[in-house]
């Protein structure tokens, strides 16, 4: 697994813009991925593999990082006790992968050639 490639431990799917549902997994970050999505402007491009679904397409897909205290209805002792980060994904919704599949998410510059 190369450095820029993360676990996905949960996905769940958020209201994005003009009623549109999106998809959005919790990653457990390390300090490289915290630095190389400051010098993104935390929007990376993401390729998601190992869930059995629709998602594992090969394809880059603009993702949105933020820590998982700051988005709504936040559960901030969950933020807190695990450190997650959420990505959202700039696509529609698709499905849940299985609990045993959630799969693996690979990270992208979009903005910076770091």
């Amino acid at each position: 697994m190369s450095a820029t490639k993360y676990q996905i431990f949960q996905w769940v799917a958020v209201m994005g813009p003009n009623n549109r549902v999106q998809p959005a997994c919790y990653i457990k970050p390390n300090n490289d991925f915290l630095q190389f999505s400051t010098a993104n402007q935390y929007e990376l491009g993401c390729i998601i593999s190992g869930t059995n679904t629709n998602y594992d397409n090969n394809m880059i897909i603009r993702g949105y990082v933020n820590n998982s205290s700051k988005m709504p209805n936040c559960r901030p002792n969950f933020a807190e006790v695990t450190g997650y980060y959420i990505i959202t994904l700039d696509i529609d919704w698709l499905e849940y992968p299985m609990y045993n599949n959630l799969g693996f998410i690979e990270f992208y510059g979009i903005n910076s050639h770091k």
